[in-house]
């Protein structure tokens, strides 16, 4: 019975958005040991958040058997074998372009499986559905600016020539395409050689602390264009609160331009939410950059619409776009600022690190330390509550 585990266990309020603090889960209680492998599954593909602590305690024996667990981030391709047709479809298609760009011969021969209508020349829809079988799902201005960049004749179409830049030029994304899509990171334990996602046990206790070091780990889970459409399918417009369902689908996940710009554009269209919808996917697009672009092809130069991203995000919006320098006066009370705060620092050590690693072997003091107290800090003037 469900009711009576959910009602039963220590966690019933737990939080997924505030899921940072100590844990000792009971691994015989359906509810509590579903947790643990919930959170393992976010953890392993989180920027920043780390598993620390972690102790194992073997209740099946009269001494109790403690066992300490040390977690390592690595990449696996345990999703392949789990692959719908979609994703073994689009899989193949990406290694097709990766086998063209360096056969010609396979390259022509692609180029005229495309080009459905026989014409010697790629129209806006063949580009759209050769670029939707890599992956990428081209919607709005976005396609019309695809299509000018391999237009070489400025006619609306792509020949052959204009087709071979376009293999040259998308190599790389495609290279980093097909590793978003075969590969997710997981968590094992430094002990396990063969180095598989680490399982609970179904008893025992499994005690650890959840932290967030404010350092990138090696490696984020990206957001395909397969997975956007499973969230199309659960976070539907069509029901109520889908924005919502949609941040939790990308929660812990990073978004590439063209996975988040499909995403808006689906959502605005149902609901018309400009400032909602955007406001939920800066903060899980990929990097700066990314960010930017987006806010170009959505915001344009709607000024009206940018202050009032800028007024929902408050001083997050900064750091998203790349400028995080000047004052902040931040209400840790509230998610954004909290979020910003959390930005920032990661920052400021991103930074730090880079500057003493870079200095440290010439041996001359603290070169390039222009911090306030000595420390290579970015951070001035710190005051929390006053103090």
């Amino acid at each position: 019975n469900m009711n009576e585990i959910f009602d039963s266990s220590n966690y019933k309020n737990f939080d997924f958005n505030s899921i940072l603090g100590d844990y000792s889960l009971n691994l015989s209680d359906g509810y509590e040991r579903s947790m643990a492998i919930i959170i393992l599954y976010m953890i392993s593909g989180h920027p920043t958040y780390s598993i620390t602590s972690t102790v194992y305690i073997n209740n099946s024996t009269s001494s109790k058997i403690k066992e300490d667990i040390e977690f390592i981030q690595i990449l696996s391709k345990e999703r392949v074998q789990y692959f719908d047709q979609i994703q073994k479809q689009t899989m193949n298609q990406l290694e097709k372009l990766s086998l063209a760009y360096f056969d010609l011969d396979y390259a022509v021969k692609l180029f005229h499986e495309v080009d459905a209508d026989g014409s010697g020349m790629l129209d806006k829809n063949e580009l759209a559905n050769l670029m939707k079988s890599f992956g990428v799902e081209l919607i709005g201005q976005r396609l019309n600016e695809v299509m000018d960049t391999y237009d070489v004749n400025g006619e609306g179409l792509i020949d052959l020539f204009g087709f071979m830049v376009l293999l040259k030029l998308q190599y790389k994304d495609a290279s980093y395409r097909l590793q978003d899509l075969t590969t997710t990171p997981i968590l094992t334990t430094s002990s396990d050689n063969s180095q598989t996602r680490y399982v609970p046990p179904t008893s025992g206790t499994l005690q650890f602390s959840l932290i967030d070091t404010l350092y990138y780990k090696p490696y984020e889970r990206i957001l395909t264009d397969c997975d956007k459409e499973y969230i199309f399918e659960v976070a539907n417009p069509a029901i109520s609160d889908s924005i919502t369902l949609m941040s939790y689908g990308i929660n812990s996940s990073k978004l590439r331009l063209d996975e988040g710009l499909a995403l808006y554009y689906k959502f605005h269209k149902e609901l018309g939410e400009v400032i909602k919808i955007v406001c939920k996917l800066l903060p899980s697009l990929y990097d700066s950059d990314t960010v930017r672009q987006f806010l170009k092809h959505v915001i344009g130069s709607n000024r009206s619409d940018l202050l009032n991203v800028k007024n929902e995000l408050g001083y997050l919006f900064r750091p998203l776009i790349g400028s995080p320098n000047g004052y902040y006066e931040l209400d840790l009370s509230k998610a954004n600022d909290r979020e910003c705060l959390c930005r920032l620092l990661i920052i400021n050590n991103m930074c730090k690190d880079d500057i003493i690693k870079q200095y440290s072997s010439l041996n001359a003091g603290r070169i390039k330390d222009t911090s306030q107290h000595g420390n290579y800090s970015c951070f001035r003037n710190e005051f929390l509550n006053g103090n």
